[in-house]
């Protein structure tokens, strides 16, 4: 918790202590406990998630497509593999909808910053879409 002066701000969260304050512009009377604008926790946690569920898919589908290329019949419908990787996309794919959730819970919250909120809701509902487009291919594929 920090200090504010009327005028200049010379760092937010640093406590200021003027030698004598100017009545004519206000300079150097406090104003009171200036709380600076935090971001949001719901937010960054969405962001998070969506980050570690983007690279933690990436990571998955780019070692079934190793697995596919160096078996000698690719990968059949009872691989090991299949179910593996589905079971972990479907993973991905509840842990981005809690990452939406997260995002609008941030959204929702006042006195926050938007900036981790929107970016967390943008990703994960990018890696819906495509998580859902890759099952549903897979599913069809097969």
């Amino acid at each position: 918790m920090g200090y504010a002066y009327f005028g200049r701000i010379e760092g937010v969260g640093q406590r200021h202590e003027p030698e004598e304050g100017n009545v004519e512009t206000g300079q150097g009377f406090f104003i009171g406990d200036y709380e600076p604008v935090r971001h949001s926790g719901f937010g960054i946690a969405s962001f998070t998630i969506s980050v570690l569920v983007a690279m933690f898919d990436f990571f998955l589908l780019a070692l079934a497509g190793i697995v596919g290329q160096t078996s000698a019949n690719g990968i059949g419908r009872e691989s090991w593999v299949v179910v593996v990787v589905g079971l972990f996309l479907l993973f991905g794919l509840g842990m981005s909808l809690l990452g939406i959730e997260l995002g609008i819970t941030g959204l929702i919250q006042r006195d926050r910053k938007r900036a981790f909120p929107i970016l967390g809701l943008v990703l994960n509902s990018a890696i819906a879409v495509v998580l859902v487009v890759v099952v549903v291919s897979g599913v069809r594929a097969f």
